[in-house]
């Protein structure tokens, strides 16, 4: 916004100069009391670009156009105006008395009725600035140019104001008749009043927070997020209030969940703002005379999106808020996380040897399985819906895109020629850790060499303790054959024997 150079002038309107001729001054005058028209164009201006007082000279060209053209209208404004003629001319004659003429004399006497005590008079006429042919902050009043028999003195009043207005503004005296000195000294007939208002300076706030913040998330989660922003009173000089997000690419926008609310109204697209998104943010440009009803209160702007990669894990997730003024730029952020683990499959007794094939399901501490779908992960029961993870030519596998926390691998499959392990093999997902490949080994399947069962010869062709051990009672059965094979034998010599003789 332009600042304009502050010029000492009067605050009230002056009676233009008048040209003196012969010693006596010239003033052109209404010869009927007809009405003059006043048109008041109540301008907002901030504290800190308040101008000093300036003059007005009933017209509405030269700084009194810039001040139509640097700064808006202010409506909801109310007026009064008062006829003070009696007490203008009384102060003037005791002036005049005191030795005051001219212009000097009529300055003071002006000056005095500014903040003239009224005693609870009843205005002439109210009026509340409004919007007219497109600009803010008029009033127009039609007032008689003579009072009684004389030239009328009038004082306009602001007497109710909005809350961004810092103070009201001072009292406007107006000294008819107002000559106008570029039109041959005409009477002005329609006189335009700039009465000014300081306006609050108020920065807006702006805070962005993650609902119910989370220290990390997994793939497929909705990230709900809240943007305030409190409408600063001075909201009448702005031309622009928008609001932005813009997120990482790992992040989806969820257009569907976008919502504006003040207190418990909601505001409507394309009436109170209009929206623009992408896939990865938004931008809401607010419609001014639709938020000038909302000033001093805060907007909320709700909206959803969802972790939709697992590529970046242990990084910052971002996603910038910003708030755009003519006055003010604000942002604000949030960071959300994922995390993963790697693994390395081996051998059990030889661990630079690396293993594929094996094949693996993710279980968390509930016993369900980790799925992969269209939009994420979720967990489920059925075994037979698990994401598969299984390690390649390296040996190598890796889930990504976990919240922090304890989990277990699960082998279904183990490499050719291993053995599947029975357990469940915990791991744990932090922070920085996904670079850190755990081990997993397997045990080499080995073929179990079966000895035959031992047999017991059933003719012994000699004794040995090695090889024969008896059994209780065994003994007295040896012996009953030895003595049965000796019968034997010299039973068989006998024969021989006599079969020779």
């Amino acid at each position: 916004m332009k600042r304009l150079v502050r010029v000492v002038m009067l605050v009230s309107l002056l009676l233009a100069a008048l040209p003196f001729v012969g010693g006596t001054q010239v003033m052109a005058a209404n010869e009927a009391n007809e009405n003059i028209d006043f048109i008041l164009h109540k301008l907002a201006i901030p504290s800190s670009e308040m101008p000093e007082k300036i003059l007005n000279d009933g017209k509405n060209d030269g700084k009194t156009a810039e001040l139509l053209k640097d700064y808006k209208g202010l409506d909801g404004v109310t007026f009064a105006v008062y006829d003070i003629s009696e007490e203008f001319y009384q102060a003037r004659a005791k002036l005049r008395e005191e030795g005051l003429q001219g212009t000097a004399l009529q300055e003071a006497a002006q000056a005095e009725m500014v903040g003239l005590e009224l005693n609870n008079r009843a205005p002439l006429q109210t009026q509340e600035t409004a919007t007219i042919n497109g600009e803010a902050g008029q009033a127009k009043f039609s007032l008689p140019a003579k009072s009684e028999d004389k030239d009328a003195i009038y004082l306009f009043r602001e007497t109710k104001a909005p809350a961004q207005v810092e103070a009201p503004a001072e009292d406007l005296v107006v000294v008819l008749p107002i000559i106008d000195n570029e039109t041959s000294g005409s009477t002005m007939n329609t006189i335009h009043l700039f009465p000014k208002n300081a306006i609050v300076e108020e920065q807006p706030t702006f805070d962005k927070q993650i609902i119910d913040q989370q220290s990390s998330y997994q793939f497929g989660d909705q990230i709900d997020y809240r943007l305030t922003t409190r409408i600063p009173i001075s909201l009448l000089n702005y031309t622009m209030y928008r609001v932005s997000d813009q997120a990482d690419e790992s992040l989806l926008m969820l257009p569907e969940t976008l919502k504006v609310t003040v207190n418990q109204t909601t505001l409507v697209k394309d009436s109170d703002y209009q929206l623009k998104t992408d896939d990865h943010g938004f931008m809401l440009d607010f419609n001014i005379d639709s938020l000038k009803n909302y000033t001093g209160k805060t907007v909320t702007i709700s909206y959803s999106m969802r972790l939709n990669s697992y590529e970046k894990v242990d990084q910052a997730l971002l996603n910038q808020a910003d708030l755009v003024t003519d006055f003010d730029k604000l942002a604000d952020h949030g960071e959300i996380y994922t995390g993963g683990k790697k693994f390395l499959k081996v051998d059990l007794t030889d661990e630079s040897k690396q293993l594929s094939g094996a094949v693996f399901v993710v279980q968390n501490g509930q016993n369900n399985y980790l799925q992969k779908t269209d939009t994420g992960y979720q967990w489920t029961k059925d075994q037979v819906q698990a994401m598969k993870l299984q390690s390649n030519d390296q040996g190598e596998f890796q889930v990504m895109g976990l919240r922090y926390g304890n989990y277990f691998l699960k082998e279904l499959e183990a490499p050719a020629g291993y053995v599947v392990s029975q357990d469940p093999i915990p791991f744990m997902v932090t922070k920085g850790a996904s670079t850190l490949a755990l081990k997993v080994v397997n045990k080499p399947t080995t073929k179990q060499v079966v000895p035959p069962t031992p047999q017991i010869p059933s003719t012994p062709t000699a004794y040995s303790p090695s090889k024969i051990f008896p059994k209780t009672n065994m003994l007295t059965n040896y012996w009953l054959v030895v003595v049965g094979g000796v019968l034997l034998v010299s039973l068989a010599a006998f024969y021989k024997k006599n079969k020779k003789e």
